[in-house]
């Protein structure tokens, strides 16, 4: 599972990491040339309306002798601008610079995150907490890196974390529902969703997702409502709609799988019709001529 471009662009990442600019703790670098950093204090408000520019100014001023607060400035500009190996390349020459940089530690964390480096992310996330950066992002982030390796008690770990520091975020509660469901723990998985569902009634994800947690279970009758609900509302991809007609026929519930498959058929268009065909067969398997 990914994380969403929907929680990247939330109002709530972005003042999280706008506010990761600039210098605040003390296991952090300071500047030790003072032009370097009058020449930083400079650049505020060209990093806040241009931050192209911001990324030009910085590269040009680089050197061998440069704080790691420019590496890791310009390593956070080409992160905000989507440029994530150029971000990746210079948070690590910040921490090369100044290793127990918490802010590098954490952003790089992300980055990694953002390409899939679940693996290297989660020693970056891990450090960030070891030197007291932890937070709900972090704790959220690292638990779906783990999620991603299959790491699930530890992901499961890590989302509790998360939803005590942030529990307003459905992603980490949804976190602890998929490593539910990939340890086989089917009816705490479908308590979980009972509760996101009560919350969050016309999502449409949610209530497939706990109509195929029924069929894991083995309890066709429960699924059926759940997609009959996607059905009434209208929201039934055509996936949706040939899973119900074939509980339907697996309850002998012959007419009223008919009437899902042609309402599938009328769906599918002029796409691949071999879905429904597919149910056409089944019903002539059946004898329903």
């Amino acid at each position: 599972p990914k994380i969403s471009e929907a929680f990247w662009n939330s109002s709530k990442f972005q003042k999280q990491f706008l506010a990761s600019y600039g210098v605040r703790s003390n296991v952090e670098p300071r500047f030790e040339n003072p032009e370097e950093q009058i020449f930083y204090s400079q650049l505020g408000d060209t990093i806040r309306d241009n931050p192209q520019q911001a990324i030009e100014k910085i590269t040009q001023r680089l050197n061998a002798s440069s704080s790691a607060i420019l590496s890791y400035t310009l390593a956070s500009l080409f992160f905000q601008e989507g440029q994530h190996q150029e971000a990746i390349k210079h948070y690590e020459v910040a921490l090369s610079q100044f290793p127990d940089y918490l802010r590098a530690h954490k952003n790089l964390g992300i980055a990694l995150i953002r390409e899939e480096r679940f693996g290297d992310s989660i020693t970056h996330l891990v450090e960030t907490i070891n030197l007291g950066g932890a937070d709900g992002t972090v704790y959220g982030l690292l638990g779906n890196a783990y999620l991603n390796l299959e790491k699930y008690a530890s992901a499961r770990l890590a989302y509790q974390n998360a939803t005590l520091l942030d529990a307003e975020n459905p992603l980490w509660e949804l976190g602890i529902i998929k490593c539910a469901i990939a340890t086989e723990r089917y009816q705490e998985a479908v308590s979980l969703l009972d509760g996101v569902l009560s919350k969050q009634p016309d999502n449409a994800a949610l209530w497939a997702l706990q109509g195929n947690v029924y069929l894991q279970m083995e309890e066709a009758d429960k699924a059926a409502v759940n997609f009959e609900i996607l059905r009434k509302s209208g929201k039934a991809t055509l996936q949706h709609l040939m899973l119900l007609g074939d509980i339907y026929m697996l309850s002998e519930s012959i007419d009223l799988a008919l009437a899902v498959y042609l309402e599938a058929i009328e769906q599918d268009g002029k796409g691949d019709i071999r879905r429904s065909l597919n149910a056409a067969r089944i019903l002539l398997n059946q004898g329903a001529w």
